[in-house]
């Protein structure tokens, strides 16, 4: 499991492999121009909420897809609490391979299924306790 260093540190970021799961439509920030907000999954498992992503400012080469896999360094988000949110270098994104749809989906729900949850009081309980990323409903 890759471990996240401490906020604040000046070079937090670290390098991690990342599938693609969703990502917003792109919105107009104050602060960051146009942001889009990503979901994915690192190559351990774990839940990722990268976040200011601008996508379409990124040069064409490194506008990732979804069920995309891409490397990138990426660091905790010192402003959101949530465990799963970090910052991500976008001059560090570099795209691989493209995850299919063949057997049913068959790749894809491996890395999706982890994170399912089975009813919205059992995603209220894993909030409550605050220590791992919400999943899905």
């Amino acid at each position: 499991m890759t471990e996240s260093p401490t906020f604040g540190e000046a070079d937090s970021y670290f390098t991690e492999e990342l599938l693609i799961v969703t990502k917003t439509y792109p919105v107009p920030s104050r602060d960051y121009i146009e942001t889009t907000c990503v979901a994915a999954i690192s190559s351990q498992g774990e839940l990722r909420r990268l976040y200011p992503v601008p996508f379409r400012l990124l040069e064409r080469d490194t506008q990732f897809r979804r069920w995309e896999w891409i490397t990138a360094k990426i660091d905790r988000a010192s402003s959101d609490l949530r465990p799963e949110s970090h910052r991500v270098q976008a001059e560090s994104i570099v795209r691989g391979q493209k995850v299919d749809t063949s057997n049913n989906w068959n790749e894809r729900l491996t890395w999706l299924r982890p994170h399912v949850r089975a009813s919205f009081s059992e995603l209220e309980d894993i909030r409550k306790i605050g220590n791992e990323p919400v999943s899905a409903y």
